[in-house]
């Protein structure tokens, strides 16, 4: 069950069911807190409130200004430079300060607003600008000061009402309740909302598959030739230039792109090598489906090709049957509905559910990790056997404790991970921090490199010891590092970590979901097995004792240990 708090100095109850009803389209289920209007002050100023009992996972804060400082958009620009500027720092210290409390009695990750800054005041325009500077000078301060807090992020609600249009700030309602949110406008909080969620809870498209012609491309390649076809710095081509532009800059912070086109793939290639309005080139795909099978069909091979779940993938293409045919085929892509303006294209990835909470060196390398992958499939299909595949891969891990430098990218693993996973359990790297200081506790992360490149920091362990038991609360590794053997070397050297101090078994939690029946494997072929009922999670424990593990290391692997 995950947790949400949400927190606020005036009125958000009325935000709830939308909230609800987007998590439960997600199918995660979740409970929430809220805390409203007078009550706040206590909630975060009170180690032991009802809020930090509840343990959220994920802590919203709404503060609306005017409840901090009335009247403030009619007064701030009459006042002097010099008040006007303490009431600034006033105000910036003031939700700093409430930031910061909250940051050390929860481990929750924290989401905090920019205040809005109306358009117009009733000061008139010589004023309007010295207000709208005032308000803007406090969200840059209070930007800088947040960054500076572990897993806090910003929401900015200027740029939320600027979506939206201010005709959506009801006026009635905030003299009534204090809340001026209309429709529109509810549902693009509740919408900000959502994509940190999404992200924390490993629900982020990870691949955008896109047709080729009118998609990528103005024209029909087999039609009007490839010197016919539009994309270059033309009226007619700027559309497509630009959501090329777009697609490539996502490949540089990890997204990954794949090609699913009816068309021959011997003409394809040529314009992705040659063409010179390309911005795209054949190395950004990790996968090229050119061919006249059904679309749907390629993307279920897109999908076993890259390893990635359909569930993160997203769907492009200006043919609203083929959409409908993926759609009804597969649910679970995203197949958002282009515009009839080629020109909006480009604007559509920004509804596309790409988000992520931070940008690691394994995301900026991940196209050229999938193209290495490419290398190892071929490798592998001409091996006679998997054990010869495996011989000549060259494979190395490094196993070692968490670092500081490491936090944000163990958390994506915990956000991120799906198939190898035995818990799913959502880490965030506030949460990992404090396990890896613990007395009896400790995170362990893992490196992979072969012949063809690196795999990046790929597998992560959270362990504890209970006695002369060691219990495996995480383990983890990315699909693509997964059964070369590596997670038995990863066992290993946690076992071994255990066996120095004292302990004699290991035992692990496996909760199952609709994707992680590997790891169910991996235990039994670990020599572990089940003991006890079933939990309440669903989950089942598997026990072993640590002389009984069948975690001998493979000859194919070199491995170096530093824990």
């Amino acid at each position: 069950m995950f947790r949400w708090a949400i927190v606020s100095n005036t009125t958000v109850a009325p935000l709830v069911p939308r909230l609800k009803k987007e998590t439960a389209a997600c199918g995660i289920p979740c409970e929430f807190f809220v805390s409203e209007h007078g009550d706040t002050g206590r909630q975060i100023l009170t180690p032991d409130s009802e809020l930090y009992g509840f343990k959220p996972e994920l802590l919203v804060l709404y503060l609306d200004l005017q409840q901090i400082k009335p009247s403030l958009e009619l007064t701030i620009a009459l006042e002097n430079p010099a008040i006007r500027e303490a009431i600034i720092v006033e105000v910036v210290e003031h939700v700093v300060s409430m930031v910061t409390t909250l940051r050390n009695n929860s481990s929750a990750q924290l989401l905090v607003n920019s205040f809005t800054v109306m358009p117009r005041t009733a000061m008139g325009i010589g004023l309007d600008k010295v207000y709208r500077s005032a308000i803007r000078r406090i969200n840059l301060k209070l930007e800088e000061a947040l960054a500076t807090i572990p897993q806090c992020n910003i929401y900015d609600c200027e740029s939320l009402w600027a979506e939206v249009g201010f005709q959506q700030y009801d006026r009635r309602f905030e003299m009534m309740a204090q809340f001026p949110f209309g429709a529109a406008m509810q549902q693009n909080l509740v919408g900000e909302w959502m994509r940190y969620f999404r992200s924390m809870q490993g629900l982020a498209r990870k691949c955008v598959v896109v047709d080729l012609d009118n998609t990528l491309w103005g024209g029909v390649l087999g039609e009007d030739g490839a010197d016919g076809i539009q994309m270059g710095d033309t009226p007619q081509g700027r559309p497509f230039r630009r959501l090329q532009e777009a697609l490539k800059a996502l490949t540089r912070r990890g997204v990954l792109l794949a090609i699913n086109s009816k068309n021959n793939m011997a003409d394809v290639l040529p314009v992705l090598k040659e063409h010179p309005d390309m911005i795209l080139r054949e190395a950004d795909f990790a996968a090229m489906q050119a061919n006249w099978d059904d679309k749907a069909t390629n993307m279920t091979r897109i999908s076993g090709e890259l390893n990635i779940g359909l569930a993160h993938m997203v769907f492009l293409d200006d043919s609203a049957s083929e959409r409908g045919w993926v759609h009804e085929r597969h649910p679970e892509v995203l197949v958002p509905e282009m515009p009839k303006e080629k020109s909006g294209y480009a604007d559509i990835l920004t509804r596309c559910q790409l988000d992520t909470l931070a940008v690691t060196d394994e995301d900026r390398k991940r196209a050229t990790m999938y193209w290495q992958e490419k290398q190892r499939r071929e490798l592998q299909a001409e091996a006679p056997s998997f054990d010869e595949f495996l011989k000549h891969l060259n494979l190395e891990v490094q196993i070692e404790s968490l670092r500081a430098d490491l936090l944000e990218r163990a958390a994506q693993l915990c956000q991120r991970t799906n198939q190898f996973n035995l818990t799913t359990r959502r880490h965030n790297a506030e949460h990992l921090k404090q396990v890896s200081s613990g007395e009896n506790s400790a995170v362990f992360v893992m490196k992979a490199l072969d012949r063809f490149g690196d795999y990046g920091w790929s597998g992560l362990v959270i362990a504890e010891i209970q006695g002369e038991t060691v219990f495996i609360e995480t383990f983890l590794m990315s699909c693509r590092v997964m059964g070369k053997n590596a997670e038995f070397a990863l066992l290993s050297a946690v076992s071994s970590w255990a066996e120095r101090r004292g302990c004699r078994a290991v035992r692990g939690m496996f909760i199952p979901t609709s994707k992680n029946m590997p790891c169910k494997e991996f235990l039994a072929k670990s020599g572990m097995s089940a003991c006890g009922a079933p939990t309440g999670e669903g989950g089942q424990v598997f026990e072993a004792k640590i002389s009984n593990l069948q975690v001998r290391q493979a000859d194919h692997i070199k491995v170096s240990v530093n824990l």
